[in-house]
């Protein structure tokens, strides 16, 4: 899973979270730092990238979920979202793995922390 920003160019990836392997129902935890955004936005576009494996089929499959804008300011936003995933998204070939994953992503210093 990663939690991405929408920006006008490229999307910035503010946190990539390792893969794990459960049966639903499951609790998943994200966390994701941002530091700003572009000249003069005033809200963080925020969606979650998910590649999974919840089919009937046991394809993988690709998920993007919007959780919409979120003003900036400094401080905690805390969001809670049911996604349903069993047979949902674009069937894909990429791979599950963890190479490339951590907990946290620190974007002003691009290091896994």
């Amino acid at each position: 899973m990663k939690i991405k920003e929408l920006d006008t160019f490229v999307d910035d990836t503010i946190s990539r979270i390792p893969p794990i392997e459960s049966i639903s129902p499951h609790y998943y935890e994200a966390y994701a730092e941002e530091d700003g955004d572009g000249f003069l936005d005033m809200y963080y576009e925020l969606f979650i990238t998910i590649l999974h494996n919840c089919s009937d089929d046991g394809k993988n499959r690709f998920l993007k979920v919007d959780i919409g804008s979120i003003p900036i300011r400094h401080g905690w936003i805390h969001r809670t979202l049911d996604i349903e995933l069993t047979n949902v998204g674009i069937v894909t070939t990429d791979l599950i793995r963890r190479k490339f994953y951590s907990y946290k992503y620190h974007k002003k210093t691009n290091k896994y922390i």
